[in-house]
């Protein structure tokens, strides 16, 4: 079993003028076209049997029609293929409702992406919507660290991180790219002796710009090192697709010596426990 717990895709109409754009903010080149048939072409390819679609909300009048899409598709999830997560954004009125929708629709969390929704992620309004996710036993994810599309200053650093946990205390956080994309040092200062979850999203193999330079990535051993400092048991492994490989991702994971517990409760076992997946 593989899950691959953070991905994206858009509506087929708007599919392409999206990577399109997103490609340019970025400067690198996409692996999918965005659509969910291209999401479920990669999986078969990279022996993928599950993906979790993590939508963002770049402004509020896109939460509602988001969410009434995850609550279709967790209607009609068989157990193997697309699973769709909600999501919120901080200057949506009714979220304290909003977010009441999900857990009563079986959707198990919502997205967050500080940088593209324009705030600090120790902002009182993210510090609300979490602690109303801790009574609901909802998952937070959220993007973390640098956004390789967005100038700085970024939104949701590891000290912003940790105010928020010591202040809420988050019972479902999970932080993509292994805490914080570009500021993994900080991440090791801060976050290790925490309860938060990281995914292993645009960090465990090679990207490049357009025109061939490597994008600064996470080292092999520093991956490991992370990952043992956490502990299998709080990390998912994710890929960011259409934005990475999965089947590189895959390879490159499988490859790195973790033993079969590790790699089991990486590849699936956490991923299931938070979608409420029987294995």
């Amino acid at each position: 079993m593989i899950i691959d717990f953070h991905t994206h895709t858009f509506p087929d109409r708007i599919a392409a003028r999206a990577i399109e754009k997103l490609e340019g903010f970025g400067d690198i080149n996409s692996c999918a076209d965005g659509t969910a048939s291209g999401l479920l072409k990669s999986m078969d390819g990279a022996g993928i049997d599950i993906s979790v679609v993590l939508p963002v909300a770049t402004a509020e009048r896109q939460v509602v029609s988001i969410n009434d899409g995850a609550i279709r598709a967790r209607e009609s999830f068989s157990g193997k293929g697309i699973f769709s997560f909600g999501a919120m954004h901080p200057d949506f009125a009714d979220w304290h409702a909003e977010l009441s929708r999900l857990a009563q629709n079986g959707i198990p969390g919502f997205k967050l992406h500080p940088d593209y929704q324009g705030v600090y992620f120790n902002d009182p309004r993210i510090k609300n919507i979490i602690y109303r996710a801790n009574e609901l036993g909802l998952t937070v994810v959220t993007h973390a660290g640098v956004d390789i599309g967005i100038e700085p200053p970024v939104r949701a650093t590891p000290e912003r991180v940790l105010e928020v946990v010591n202040e809420v205390r988050p019972e479902k956080l999970v932080l993509a790219h292994m805490g914080g994309w570009q500021m993994w040092d900080e991440v090791a200062d801060k976050l290790f002796d925490t309860n938060v979850k990281v995914d292993t999203s645009f960090v465990l193999a090679p990207h490049y710009h357009r025109d061939g330079r490597e994008v600064f990535m996470l080292a092999q051993d520093k991956f490991v090192s992370l990952v043992k400092a956490f502990g299998a048991e709080r990390v998912l492994f994710g890929t960011d697709s259409p934005w990475a490989d999965q089947s590189l991702y895959v390879s490159r994971l499988e490859s790195l010596g973790f033993d079969e517990d590790m790699l089991s409760r990486i590849m699936y076992k956490n991923a299931a426990d938070i979608l409420g997946i029987q294995i």
